[in-house]
């Protein structure tokens, strides 16, 4: 017997699987529940299936479902379906016109059908308005945008804002947003496009904006994404300058193993600013400096990182975990009868991760077990149901072809199971997947 000959049965098996949960979810479409109904098509659009009868639920007396029938075919259609859509148009719910909007536009088959819907730019409703004006903007001239930006609802003029400065190319224009009083949305495209031609004011303003009280924790974080796109000698100095000594607590998670990276020529340097964040108060601290060593990978990093295996947040146990097997601290392995009792399934599941990654062979029977208790943490089964094929271990054979036996079982779930009995034995999947007669043939 072939693994070729097992991997095409176990290929049979996921078709078999797949066409029994499309009928299961057909059945679910005749629900007399619409919420039952709209999950139905939600599935259906995951798994990529198709039944006649979501046409018919484009009527449904159910707003939410007739909503999830057109998002089903924005997803799964092509230009042919625009007639069955476009009647949903004149809908008298928003969410369902809005979803349409979407959808026709996406479905449109020349600029006429697309320019069609700038209608809707006129509904009374501001949220259709809204909706119009994200689709359909690039067919919106200039002198229509500046009317939208006088729209009576904020956000409806807030978007067409956006979109001028997205075409804006005049500096004298984009400086008076980064320095003026607007929204950070609008002074992050500012400054990103005046990156190009300003580099120097833009990167002095980015710097203060970044540093700046005035602004919350959220609205700083939009910023940092532009400093990838800065050159190293300029994005070096702003990341230097936040985790040593600005130290937002809402920008250093976000650029720590940047941080690390640019200065893999200093790691003393590194290692001593990583070492002060592991005694920070927040945990997302302590989580970024961890990780931060594991970038480093210095042996005494590893060293500075095993105590927070015992933190007292789950996070930063998890990632304390993480951090050692990455680095191969076998110290570890002393810890792990007592860790893989940890309340937290983070942390249980770094555990599991941990011994497949250093394979740890004192350890492999923990693997078995998991997986042969299947159900007592799922999260945690199917992590070792991967690590268990991983490192090939036969053991747990007997309870992954039972899970492949249960008709029952999840769609995902009895494919991953086949995908590891594959990988630690051939044998066993031609053993529960062929028939009688192939067997006696």
């Amino acid at each position: 017997m072939s693994f070729k000959e097992a991997k095409e049965k176990v290929m049979e098996f996921k078709h078999r699987n797949e066409a029994r949960l499309e009928a299961q979810h057909d059945e679910l479409l005749h629900s007399s529940k619409p919420d039952i109904r709209a999950r139905a098509i939600s599935a259906m659009m995951k798994y990529e299936q198709s039944s006649a009868e979501i046409e018919k639920l484009l009527k449904d007396h159910n707003p939410k479902v007739r909503q999830m029938a057109i998002r089903y075919y924005f997803k799964h259609s092509d230009t042919k379906d625009h007639e069955l859509i476009e009647p949903l148009l004149d809908d008298l719910v928003d969410i369902v016109v809005i979803e349409a909007i979407y959808t026709c536009f996406w479905l449109s088959k020349d600029d006429d059908e697309a320019r069609f819907l700038l209608r809707f730019l006129d509904h009374k409703s501001p949220s259709i308005r809204l909706a119009t004006l994200k689709t359909a903007s690039e067919y919106i001239d200039s002198e229509q945008m500046i009317d939208l930006t006088k729209d009576p609802d904020k956000k409806v003029a807030e978007m067409a804002n956006m979109i001028l400065v997205k075409r804006s190319s005049d500096k004298n224009d984009l400086m008076k947003i980064v320095e003026g009083e607007y929204k950070m949305d609008l002074k992050k495209i500012a400054l990103d496009k005046l990156r190009l031609n300003q580099p120097k004011y833009a990167k002095e303003w980015l710097e203060s904006l970044i540093n700046s009280p005035e602004y919350s924790a959220t609205q700083r974080t939009k910023l940092v994404s532009l400093i990838d796109d800065y050159p190293l000698e300029i994005s070096e100095g702003i990341i230097n300058n936040q985790v040593e000594r600005v130290k937002d607590e809402a920008i250093v998670p976000r650029v720590i193993l940047r941080y690390v990276k640019n200065n893999k020529d200093a790691p003393n340097r590194v290692f001593t600013t990583l070492r002060g964040y592991l005694e920070h108060k927040n945990p997302a601290m302590r989580v970024a400096a961890i990780k931060g060593f594991s970038k480093l990978n210095e042996a005494s990093g590893s060293l500075e990182v095993r105590e927070y295996i015992f933190d007292p947040d789950e996070k930063v146990r998890a990632a304390a975990v993480n951090a050692l097997a990455k680095m191969l601290d076998f110290h570890l392995a002393e810890h792990i009868p007592e860790l893989i009792k940890d309340h937290s399934w983070h942390v249980r599941i770094a555990v599991v991760k941990a011994v497949g990654r250093m394979k740890i062979e004192d350890f492999y029977d923990l693997v078995v077990d998991i997986v042969c208790k299947k159900r007592e943490d799922e999260r945690v089964w199917k992590e070792a149901i991967k690590v268990a094929a991983k490192l090939k271990l036969g053991e747990v054979v007997y309870s992954l072809q039972e899970v492949m036996k249960d008709d029952h079982e999840e769609f995902s779930i009895l494919n991953n199971t086949a995908d590891a009995l594959l990988s630690i034995s051939p044998e066993a999947v031609l053993e529960i997947l062929d028939t009688p007669q192939e067997k006696t043939a």
